[in-house]
C-alpha cells in the first residue's frame, strides 16, 4: 500500500522544482530566439511564440486620480466589510462549510 500522503509531498516539491526549471528554461528560449531574431520558432511538439506586452507609466496627474479612486474603493470595501460583519453577528447571513486540503511541507 503506497503512502499517499508521502506521494502527495513529493509531487508538490517535484512541481515547485519543475516550476522553477519550466522558468529557467524560458527565459533560456526568449534569450535564443532574441539573439536569432525569430518571433516564432515551430517544433513537432508545439509553436513557441515571443510575445510583447506593454508597460505603462502615467504622469502625476493621473497617478493622483488612481490614488484617489483607490482609496475611495478601500473606503467602500470597509463599508461592505462593517456591514457583512453585522449581518454574520445578527444571523441574518448563511454560510456553508466545504472540505478543503492545505498541505505545508517541512523545511528541509
Amino acid at each position: 500500500m503506497t503512502d499517499i500522503y508521502a506521494e502527495y509531498a513529493l509531487l508538490d516539491a517535484q512541481i515547485a522544482d519543475l516550476t522553477a526549471k519550466k522558468e529557467s528554461m524560458r527565459l533560456e528560449i526568449i534569450t535564443k530566439m532574441v539573439a536569432e531574431n525569430l518571433k516564432s520558432q515551430d517544433h513537432m511538439l508545439g509553436k513557441f511564440t515571443i510575445a510583447k506586452s506593454k508597460s505603462w507609466t502615467y504622469p502625476p496627474q493621473v497617478i493622483k486620480i488612481q490614488d484617489e479612486v483607490s482609496q475611495k474603493i478601500g473606503e467602500m470595501k470597509d463599508i461592505v466589510k462593517s456591514a457583512e460583519a453585522l449581518a454574520q453577528s445578527t444571523g441574518e447571513a448563511k454560510y456553508t462549510e466545504t472540505e478543503s486540503l492545505r498541505f505545508t511541507s517541512v523545511k528541509l
